[in-house]
């Protein structure tokens, strides 16, 4: 181990990178329904199986599935998938100076 590299069996690395990636997922579901605001209603994760089943096979997110790949607008070459990319990694604003 003591060539400088780290191993994820170290437990903070572990940590780490599991934190890091509950922020991108959240990031990612915010982001989707900020997209798809008019057509999903916001569903708790920690909700119950009842309640997320009907939520999953509903039309509206049915739809969403179905347009996360087609253009937002007929105006536009833009998916409904670009846009929440782009919300969730936004480019670095550059700094003055």
């Amino acid at each position: 181990m003591g060539n400088g590299i780290l191993s994820l069996n170290q437990p903070f690395v572990k940590d780490k990178i599991c934190k890091h990636r509950g922020t991108i997922v959240k990031k990612i579901k915010d982001k989707l329904f900020e997209v798809f605001h008019d057509k999903l209603n916001k569903i708790d994760s920690s909700a119950s199986a009842d309640t997320i089943k009907p939520f999953k096979e509903s039309a509206n997110t049915t739809w969403c599935l179905r347009k996360l790949n087609a253009p937002i607008s007929t105006m536009s070459s833009q998916t409904y998938m670009d846009s929440i990319i782009s919300k969730v990694w936004v480019k670095d604003q550059p700094t003055e100076g």
